[in-house]
């Protein structure tokens, strides 16, 4: 089950601070609201019970036949004055003050005093003036607390801007580096305050980033040197064995063309490494180099039963060589390698390449991995393949997608843009 708090975790940071400051500001409001009206609430009850208290104590100094000043004011003692009609409501109550009290003819503050074991005293006070006056407290409070969330609505998003306003700038200070090469920081400021943390902790990654091209591009350089000697010295053999009588033999030949190939695929192969750049483009015209590039392939495909089918349109494309070569032969490999007695389709419409198997097709947990290194689809890959596929197209810039199902086959589509 998903947590309580994941909704909240993707609403963005600047959403999330605006909704805190508004849900803080009524918060406070809501409370510093309650707070008055509880305190209202109390002084009017013990100021409503001081001055019955007072009032009663004076009505029994007087005797039954003084008149009370305040016409809101009624005083009632059956014991000393059974013609005083005690309302039925009174009678019930049992000696102490009660809030609110609603009688036929309106709500009233009362206090009942035990004077004897059958004699109480009575006084009541008119609230309705009061309760008047409470309804429009609970209107200001309550439209106080409607104009303050309109305000820390209003006022919510600006804060949150200012908040942020360091934030935005140290991403566009780290979008501004210069990655191309090393050396590259982000500049201290102290006024940045906890933001120079990120700052210490952003610079102090990128020189490991540093130390690791630096120990890539030497892999790099050193690998270009201990393949490209073997590959000169078998170079420089053939030619001269192609220089002695005879020796114009299509082995030969085919020794010389494997050697410019494996040249041209080192190169590609190095360009993997970010600290090298890609090898030097050149026109190609697919149509025509797309069906040597496939010949190794022929003969396992037709040993065990699957047919090529190609539909090639003209179409020239300026790209490194050993970069079109190393993306085409790794997907046609995979293609032939899931397919068996079946058929592969070769397209090449406009700027787009497609090829089609109709193999056993991948699950959409392994489509989701397939571009992973080490994801093997078939057996016999060392899972590398498709990797190296998708960060030379992402390194040229080409689009690269694969659709497949189970029993439907695999189709992977490159888009030379």
């Amino acid at each position: 089950m998903e947590p309580a708090t994941a909704w909240w975790t993707r609403v963005n940071l600047r959403s999330r601070l605006a909704a805190a400051l508004i849900g803080t500001s009524l918060g406070a409001i809501g409370i510093y609201s309650i707070g008055i009206w509880t305190t209202y609430a109390w002084l009017e009850s013990t100021t409503l019970d001081r001055m019955l208290g007072r009032d009663l104590d004076t009505q029994l100094q007087s005797g039954p036949n003084a008149v009370m000043a305040d016409t809101h004011l009624h005083y009632y003692r059956p014991a000393q004055s059974p013609a005083a009609q005690l309302p039925a409501e009174l009678a019930r109550l049992a000696p102490g003050s009660y809030r609110d009290f609603n009688l036929p003819d309106g709500s009233y503050h009362v206090l009942v005093r035990q004077i004897a074991p059958e004699d109480r005293a009575y006084i009541t006070y008119d609230v309705r003036d009061l309760e008047l006056r409470e309804r429009w407290l609970r209107l200001a409070l309550a439209g106080g607390m409607l104009v303050a969330a309109a305000l820390a609505w209003l006022c919510s998003r600006w804060i949150a801007d200012r908040t942020l306003h360091p934030l935005d700038t140290l991403v566009g200070r780290i979008r501004a580096l210069e990655l191309q090469g090393r050396g590259a920081r982000l500049e201290s400021r102290a006024e940045d305050g906890e933001l120079d943390m990120i700052v210490r902790a952003f610079n102090e990654r990128l020189l490991e980033i540093d130390a690791l091209l630096l120990r890539e591009r030497a892999f790099a350089s050193a690998a270009s040197h201990e393949l490209r000697t073997p590959l000169a010295a078998i170079r420089g053999a053939a030619e001269l064995l192609a220089s002695q009588p005879g020796g114009n033999s299509p082995v030969l030949a085919r020794i010389e063309r494997a050697v410019v190939e494996a040249t041209r695929d080192l190169d590609a192969l190095l360009a993997l490494s970010l600290a090298r750049q890609l090898p030097p483009a050149r026109p190609l015209l697919l149509h025509e180099s797309l069906p040597g590039l496939a010949e190794p392939y022929l003969a396992q495909a037709q040993a065990q039963g699957t047919t090529i089918v190609w539909s090639l349109e003209p179409t020239e494309l300026l790209a490194p060589p050993g970069v079109i070569n190393i993306i085409f032969t790794n997907l046609l490999r995979n293609a032939v390698r899931a397919t068996a007695g079946g058929q592969i389709r070769i397209e090449l419409s406009g700027r787009r390449l497609s090829i089609a198997d109709s193999g056993s097709g991948m699950s959409p947990a392994a489509v989701s991995r397939t571009f992973e290194p080490g994801m093997r689809a078939s057996e016999g890959g060392s899972g590398m393949g498709l990797y190296i596929v998708r960060t030379l197209a992402e390194r040229c810039g080409y689009h690269l997608s694969l659709r497949s199902a189970p029993g439907a086959g695999t189709r992977v589509e490159i888009l030379f843009d």
